[in-house]
């Protein structure tokens, strides 16, 4: 094999090694191949038949790259109440596993009646293709 041949072997090898492996080396492959062409290793012709598809995968990978977006913030959440009236009154009535029974001498100024025993404010979304969130805060928790 001649010596010209040889490295242009050589130098067509090492720029399809080059192109299958990390997309973001796309320009400097093409760097290489024009200077490989400077150089006079390769001519036009074969410089143009290594780069010829990589002009549309670099486009592509740019496009890739700068797509992160978020596809908006959603926002749900619910409230869970409680309202309870016994029959013959609350009046002497402690019970402390219920927050929501017994008078006003049982568990301090707080309302017995009324208890909202859940509060939960849903926070969720995604960022680009591989990352979501969702944040679901107890609000009425004791």
């Amino acid at each position: 094999m001649s010596f010209k041949l040889h490295q242009v072997a050589i130098a067509v090898a090492g720029t399809l090694l080059l192109t299958t492996g990390l997309s973001a080396m796309a320009d400097s492959t093409t760097d290489i191949v024009n200077a490989l062409i400077s150089k006079g290793v390769l001519t036009e012709e074969e410089g143009a038949l290594i780069t010829k598809g990589r002009t549309d995968e670099v486009d592509v990978q740019k496009k890739k790259e700068k797509k992160f977006s978020t596809s908006g913030v959603k926002i749900r959440g619910y409230v869970q109440t409680r309202a309870t009236s016994l029959i013959g009154g609350d009046d002497g009535i402690n019970l402390w596993s219920d927050r929501s029974v017994g008078d006003d001498k049982s568990l301090g100024d707080a309302d017995k009646n009324f208890l909202i025993r859940r509060a939960r404010v849903v926070i969720f979304g995604d960022y680009g293709d591989h990352l979501s969130y969702y944040f679901q805060p107890d609000l009425a928790s004791s």
